[in-house]
């Protein structure tokens, strides 16, 4: 959203106003593909500094995450609260 901004100041700086003509059109083709061609080149900046930093296309995890007791105590206390809150709804 930042590049669509700051490309969107830009149009503004130059005085473009949209309407319903060739022009406007074109403009807005124009901004799409800046959007695309600027965001393919900062994924590609992004991925050479992933590997950089060693990156080799997995993410390893520090802790496993398991199902624990307390997780599905969780689940039925969350289950519980909201069939409550839907039948208080529905008696009012």
């Amino acid at each position: 959203s930042d590049e669509y901004q700051t490309l969107r100041q830009a149009m503004r700086a130059r005085a473009f106003v949209a309407g319903s003509n060739r022009h406007t059109w074109r403009s807005l083709g124009w901004l799409m593909g800046m959007l695309l061609v600027r965001s393919l080149e900062r994924s590609r900046r992004i991925l050479a500094a992933m590997k950089c930093r060693g990156f080799n296309g997995r993410l390893y995890l520090i802790n496993r995450n398991r199902w624990r007791r307390r997780d599905s105590l969780a689940l039925l206390m969350t289950a519980g609260l909201a069939t409550t809150l839907l039948l208080l709804e529905q008696s009012l």
